[in-house]
């Protein structure tokens, strides 16, 4: 079942095509160390984990596809 941003009951953020120009955002892992509450962990040569108040993060979105997340 396919909920709006404001209907799942997690917390959503989006980085907008701004501040990902303004900022060089041009990784995943630093768009996610410039959100407030998220954690990046380099695991090994390019692959990283990312947490939110302590919780891992399994699903990130680009475009609205989904991005494989390492565990």
């Amino acid at each position: 079942m396919a909920l709006s941003a404001k209907d799942t009951p997690q917390s959503v953020t989006a980085v907008t095509h701004q501040q990902i120009r303004d900022q060089n955002l041009n990784t995943i892992a630093k768009a996610l160390e410039a959100t407030h509450g998220v954690s990046v962990s380099l695991l090994d040569r390019g692959r990283y984990s990312f947490s939110a108040r302590g919780f891992g993060i399994d699903k990130v979105k680009v475009d609205g596809m989904d991005l494989k997340v390492s565990k």
